[in-house]
């Protein structure tokens, strides 16, 4: 028989895919014609014998115990001439027949095979499949057997190498595994050093926050104060200089008051002296009079001219007063707003100080728990 199906086995084939022999022949068949066919066909392992139409097994002689029978004395004149029903020990009841179903792995087969007594350990197998019964030699359920357990050599070498190189790789990962666990206890030492000095950069930075929040905000309230009192004090100066600058438009008015009244005596003066003259020496004395009168009405509107002179600086003083101390005014509204910028700022940076702190503190808390 051809070996071919050898190279289809795995270790889970059965039964139904090995070589079965359908030799079948019905009972009124001749002993010499079934002997003949053996003759020819050396590796057939023996012969079902089955009603006819049908290919269920109603009986089974192997080729061993046909050639066993005709070895005897006689046995070829008995015998050949005889028909398979006539052979009394060919039925199922009288010979130890081993039946199994296709489905039958291999290995099963064969330990149920060999657990047969003596001589009948190497009868041929009844196998039954859809299409019927089939015969089954011995011989080829050991070669299947034999490359089944070749197969699973195979595949026990082959898991085998696959078990060596996943050891090697996994001494190479457990000498990784060390390697990492040398790095992380270097960055636990690391971490360890790291968290002492994040505590003693927390320490300062709560003493800073504390200096921040006592002295940055003593200093501001300081500045905010003497803004204020500067500011008060720009605001008496503008409202002085407006009430100077009032008093000294009154002062322009009188002054050209008494220009006029000094310019109508000096044309009373003037009037009176021209009269004396007219009038003759009778009138000496009210001519001197005159001269003295507008003398001093002369003196006069020159004072009131030097008085609304002076009015007029004041007045140019005070305007320029009033505006320096609006510039001012002006300056420390706008210190005063940076100042409170700066004091935001400061509790901004307050806040943040405390946040970091916060952060800090978490940091050193997971550093000392992986540690």
């Amino acid at each position: 028989m051809t070996s071919d199906y050898l190279r289809n086995l795995s270790p889970d084939s059965v039964l139904a895919e090995l070589p079965l022999v359908a030799y079948r022949v019905v009972p009124d068949t001749q002993c010499k014609e079934v002997r003949d066919y053996f003759q020819m066909s050396p590796t057939i392992p023996g012969v079902l014998v089955v009603m006819p139409d049908e290919t269920k097994m109603q009986a089974m002689l192997s080729r061993r115990r046909l050639f066993e029978r005709l070895s005897r004395p006689y046995a070829l004149d008995v015998f050949l001439k005889r028909s398979m029903a006539e052979l009394p020990d060919i039925w199922a009841e009288n010979q130890n027949c081993l039946m199994v179903p296709g489905t039958l792995r291999v290995a099963d087969g064969l330990s149920m095979a060999l657990a047969r007594f003596g001589e009948d350990a190497y009868e041929p197998l009844v196998v039954s499949v859809a299409d019927g019964d089939f015969l089954l030699d011995v011989g080829d359920l050991l070669m299947a057997h034999a490359r089944i357990f070749q197969l699973a050599m195979q595949l026990l070498d082959r898991q085998q190498q696959e078990t060596h190189r996943y050891l090697l790789r996994l001494e190479d990962q457990q000498t990784q595994i060390q390697q990492y666990t040398r790095t992380l206890e270097a960055q636990q030492v690391q971490l360890q050093t790291r968290s002492a000095s994040l505590e003693a950069i927390q320490k300062q930075l709560l003493n800073l926050a504390g200096v921040f929040a006592t002295q940055g905000g003593q200093a501001f309230r300081e500045t905010f104060a003497g803004i204020d009192l500067i500011t008060q004090e720009i605001n008496r100066i503008v409202q002085d200089s407006t009430q100077l600058r009032v008093e000294v438009l009154h002062i322009c008015s009188i002054s050209e008051v008494i220009g006029k009244i000094a310019n109508q005596i000096n044309l009373l003066a003037f009037n009176t002296a021209v009269e004396s003259e007219r009038t003759g020496s009778g009138s000496k004395g009210l001519g001197v009079l005159a001269s003295e009168v507008r003398r001093l009405a002369r003196e006069t509107t020159e004072a009131a001219r030097d008085i609304r002179l002076l009015a007029q600086a004041i007045q140019e003083n005070t305007e320029r007063n009033v505006t320096s101390a609006q510039s001012g005014a002006q300056v420390a509204t706008h210190l005063r707003e940076v100042s409170q910028s700066a004091s935001q700022a400061l509790a901004n940076m307050r806040s943040l100080l405390q946040e970091l702190t916060e952060s800090n503190q978490k940091l050193i808390t997971t550093a000392h728990s992986l540690s």
